[in-house]
């Protein structure tokens, strides 16, 4: 973590006094895109997903994202977009997070409402190419629960085994898991993929799963998971664990600069907000000596 705040805050220095722009606001269901868990068991102990995120649109469970800091969660592009590819207000997204059944809440948990929406600038409706987001909200405490998940540098070897985790259908078809369930899958090499999904496949996507393991419908945005870091966010798919058609995941390492950026947009945001309130402060204070004299 504290190489990831290095990097996120000599970015934001650069960003302190500029404009970073959001997109302009407007889910988006396409390349069977709202994938779940299949294959899988439940997690026990919340401490090592403690990283892992609900996000409800409208009050209803819609994807996975995962914790990046305290004020950033990492999510899929067509999770916080509609089917024009416009970005949705983000007064519709509320994250849930710190505990393992999303329809039994317990003290652990906490919520967040998304307060904005970074989409990558080159996200595709159509190829889902570039099928990743960085949502920003308020900040909140990490600990043994709520944690974040350190982004991976490299994508690892073909046949690395990996976890996916998230809530939802247990099968192609099938009904959602309340509990939270994880899979362990292998890294498919990139060769191997583009057999299978042709000029589909397309750079910044990596794939991972097999028969019978896979993430399936509603755990787009959620986590893959090598050795500790974040390898992959959980996009697109043809049907859940069939046979020759592993899931299609958006690489973590080939966009980490991308969401080095949005993080940085935070400190810089919060930089930013305290240099204003100091001078509004210093102002009053100038103001009261002058009365005084």
């Amino acid at each position: 973590m504290f190489d990831v705040e290095i990097s996120a805050f000599i970015l934001a220095l650069c960003l302190v006094w500029t404009n970073g722009s959001i997109l302009p606001e407007g889910n988006n269901p396409n390349h069977n895109t709202n994938t779940r868990i299949i294959g899988g068991q439940v997690v026990e102990n919340r401490t090592h997903f403690a990283f892992q995120v609900s996000l409800r649109l409208d009050g209803h469970p819609s994807c996975g994202a995962s914790i990046l800091d305290t004020r950033n969660l990492l999510t899929a592009a067509h999770c916080v977009t509609n089917t024009r590819g416009n970005v949705l207000r983000a007064s519709r997204l509320r994250a849930f997070i710190g505990d393992l059944n999303i329809d039994r809440l317990s003290a652990a948990t906490i919520t967040r409402w998304i307060r904005h929406i970074f989409v990558h600038e080159n996200y595709n409706i159509d190829t889902l190419q570039s099928d990743i987001a960085v949502l920003r909200v308020d900040p909140m405490t990490l600990g043994r629960n709520i944690n974040y998940i350190p982004l991976a540098v490299n994508v690892p070897p073909p046949n690395a085994i990996c976890t996916v985790s998230g809530w939802g259908l247990m099968g192609y078809g099938g009904i959602p898991s309340n509990a939270l369930r994880f899979v362990n899958v292998p890294i498919i090499s990139h060769a191997q993929c583009v057999s299978t999904y042709g000029n589909t496949l397309l750079t910044g996507m990596i794939c991972a799963g097999y028969y019978g393991r896979d993430a399936c419908m509603g755990d787009s945005g959620g986590p893959l998971i090598c050795s500790g870091s974040q390898v992959g966010v959980v996009s697109w798919g043809v049907g859940c664990g069939l046979e020759n058609f592993p899931g299609v995941y958006a690489s973590v390492p080939h966009y980490k600069s991308w969401i080095l950026e949005q993080q940085a947009r935070a400190i810089a945001s919060s930089i930013r907000d305290h240099s204003y309130l100091y001078l509004i402060v210093l102002f009053v204070y100038i103001k009261a000596l002058t009365y005084k004299h």
